[in-house]
């Protein structure tokens, strides 16, 4: 194959789709469309993504892809000239690749277009690039394959409107079998999974670049190419044997790369690859660990799609130790000895529904594994989800290596609380450590850590000096609330607790009032007008979301915390006093000692104010001082503040304190969030507008650009001819 002709027809096929209104006219309806989906949705969403376009581009390709490729071969038929192409020396495939990558050329316009999306994001948010850089490549790679379909379908027809529908038809098909898996019947699910379009554009579009996706597009491709050469083939009376042998190759290539891949993460925090922690762990078994996960193969398809994931981090797990490290996966379904060996394993049976016979039916199976470690044994009753994974294993992994389990302290001491209000976050400490109550008088020998919740009463003399006894002996937790909000009726009463008197020992101080914040956790509030209720999502300043952490082993990979009510320290930090602060509110953040919280109120800030950045959490860590002293302990109710991020940074504490920090950098893995920086209306117009208009204005002032310089060529030539 020569490549020369090759890029000879590419130039060519690049150049028609300019010379003519077809790619102007593609291009200005696909960017004025995306434009409008990223930006009506960008500023609801709040944070610095791509969303907007990502929920959409696959289907606007599914239309937009076709109208490019439809004329490739059509057109040739059409006018006549299919015949002095075949008949020159150049090869079948030549035509077909030199088409390909013309055509190819214009999506890839078509995505340096919406480029200005992120480019954009960037200067109101901070954003992964790996991630944009795997948005990108995935939609290109997405287009490249429906561009190949839609040169076959253009090979078989010499109307461009037949090829249009069927490239459409083909098109739609890759994009709906993704969506229809679930209403499958199980001896067709696995197959049209590989098949649909969703399962691989998934881990790409996350920044996840993955041989087996990357095999899966090449492949579809080529066959489409194949196909085609084979069409225009026919006409020549040739065979392409060479071509189809290569596509076996490809086939062979993806059979073996669903056994042997590797991927590369692309995102900044490495999100979807193992953490230093999980492959320290993984190294230190120095005896085999057997891994058994049962998993029904009559599952539905969405559920198919954790054991996958599972499969893929287990192979991680498994290649950092692969002598020690084994495990296999047994079907249940209709093997009464795998289900009682599940059952005997300490496995649960879950129910899931599936659609069968046109009706919705529950089922029992199971989605758990075990693992053996010698006479240990660790059971994960439900892989329920793909996110926070890697933490399931990991610390599963690290209690077959160590199982002593460690004891917590709940002191309760000056009214303090407990974990009634938050039952779901002590499930999740209790997977690590026991929970036992400590009160004054008591002894701390057995205990790991110490935390005290919202302590509101006033402190005997002697109770105060036994705490202050429990703090030099234990890493303590103490989370303050000065203000107790009722959720009812936002009317706030100072608790009774000397804070003053409680943290002196430490060298901190609180600042008298509230933090408020302009950066925060949006809230939904209801209004009774008339006979009507009315819904609305309001900004709510006392629930101050923390963005701005500094670097500390309890805030690593935090990318926010929600942090309610929240009082702020007024510290000294220096080497000397160990005192450091690690988690700040914003710069639009202000003090103020209003009482009433009514969501419905507008909270404006005083002239004489104090203005943030201020000190919302702070560790002391100073001999014999191992502390850790959040403004708020009202982050971990659940009907407060609804962020996953509030539980990760409870246990993050907690793990500090117990100087366990190997599974903080793996928790907060999964928990993001870039909030944009607050704009001006007439700044968020223009950033619409940039948007919306700037990639169509400047391909229509290159095509204003490209036809005057034609017209002048024409006279040009005009007068030399006359003359």
């Amino acid at each position: 194959m020569r490549m020369d002709a090759v890029l000879t027809i590419a130039k060519k096929e690049f150049r028609d789709y300019f010379t003519s209104p077809v790619a102007y006219i593609i291009l200005t309806v696909l960017w004025l469309v995306t434009g409008w989906f990223f930006t009506s949705s960008i500023f609801l969403i709040g944070e610095a993504t791509l969303a907007g376009i990502t929920s959409n581009l696959d289907l606007l390709f599914v239309f937009i892809v076709p109208a490019i490729a439809m004329r490739l071969i059509s057109d040739e038929k059409r006018f006549g000239t299919i015949e002095n192409l075949l008949t020159s020396p150049i090869k079948a495939k030549e035509v077909i690749l030199g088409k390909y990558i013309g055509s190819l050329a214009v999506i890839f316009i078509a995505l340096l277009g919406m480029a200005v999306y992120p480019v954009s994001l960037s200067f109101i948010g901070r954003l992964d690039w790996g991630y944009v850089l795997g948005v990108f490549a995935g939609y290109f790679m997405l287009a490249g394959m429906y561009l190949a379909a839609g040169l076959f379908a253009s090979s078989i027809t010499a109307q461009n409107v037949s090829a249009y529908l069927i490239s459409f038809v083909i098109c739609f098909a890759f994009f709906m079998l993704g969506k229809v898996l679930p209403f499958l019947p199980d001896f067709l699910a696995g197959a049209f999974s590989f098949i649909a379009s969703d399962t691989h554009l998934g881990n790409i579009s996350k920044g996840v670049i993955d041989m087996r996706d990357i095999m899966y597009f090449v492949t579809f491709s080529a066959l489409f190419l194949v196909l085609s050469e084979w069409r225009l083939s026919a006409f020549k009376k040739k065979k392409n044997t060479a071509s189809f042998i290569f596509l076996g190759i490809l086939a062979v290539a993806n059979y073996f790369a669903s056994y042997y891949f590797f991927r590369i993460d692309m995102t900044s925090v490495k999100s979807y690859s193992l953490s230093k922690a999980s492959k320290k762990t993984a190294k230190a078994f120095e005896e085999p660990v057997f891994i058994k996960a049962y998993f029904n193969g009559d599952l539905p398809a969405q559920y198919m799609n954790i054991k996958n994931y599972l499969a893929d981090i287990l192979q991680e797990y498994k290649s950092y130790n692969r002598a020690k490290i084994k495990y296999e996966f047994k079907n249940p379904s209709g093997n009464p000895e795998v289900m009682k060996e599940a059952a005997e394993s300490g496995l649960s049976q879950i129910q899931f529904t599936k659609i069968a016979a046109d009706k919705y039916e529950v089922h029992d199976g199971y989605m758990g594994l075990v693992m053996y470690y010698g006479d240990r044994k660790e059971v994960i009753p439900y892989v329920k989800d793909t996110s926070g994974l890697e933490y399931v294993l990991t610390s599963s992994f690290k209690k077959l290596l160590n199982p002593a389990r460690r004891k917590i302290a709940v002191i309760k001491a000056f009214g303090s609380g407990d974990f009634s209000e938050a039952p779901e976050l002590e499930a999740l400490i209790r997977e690590n450590y026991g929970i036992e109550e400590l009160s004054p008088g008591s002894s701390a020998d057995g205990f790991s850590a110490a935390v005290l919740l919202s302590p509101t009463d006033e402190m005997k003399d002697e109770d105060l000096e036994w705490f202050h006894a429990v703090t030099e002996k234990l890493p303590t937790a103490i989370f303050i609330d000065q203000l107790n909000v009722p959720m009812d009726t936002f009317y706030a009463a100072k608790n009774k607790c000397d804070m003053a008197k409680l943290l002196a020992p430490y060298g901190v101080k609180l600042y008298d009032g509230t933090v408020l914040d302009m950066q925060n956790q949006r809230i939904g509030v209801q209004q009774q007008r008339g006979y009507f209720t009315i819904s609305n999502i309001v900004n709510y300043p006392p629930l101050v979301s923390v963005t701005n952490f500094s670097p500390s082993p309890i805030s690593a990979r935090m990318e926010r915390a929600v942090l309610p009510y929240v009082s702020a320290f007024e510290i000294k930090e220096s080497s000397s006093s160990g005192i450091a602060a690690f988690a700040f509110s914003s710069q639009k953040s202000w003090l103020d000692t209003i009482t009433v919280f009514n969501p419905l109120q507008k909270f404006l800030k005083p002239v004489d104010a104090p203005e943030g950045p201020f000190a919302l959490a702070v560790t002391v860590v100073k001999a014999p001082l191992r502390m850790a002293l959040l403004g708020t302990s009202r982050f971990i109710d659940s009907s407060i503040a609804q962020d996953p991020s509030s539980a990760s940074f409870f246990l993050n504490i907690v793990d500090w304190l117990a100087q366990e920090t190997d599974l903080i950098e793996i928790r907060n893995k999964g928990v993001l969030f870039r909030p944009l920086k607050k704009i001006s209306d007439s700044s968020r117009i223009i950033f619409k507008y940039v948007n919306i208009f700037l990639s169509p204005v400047l391909i229509l002032f290159a095509d204003m650009i490209l036809w005057r310089n034609g017209r002048l060529k024409r006279e040009y030539f005009k007068k030399i001819y006359e003359s």
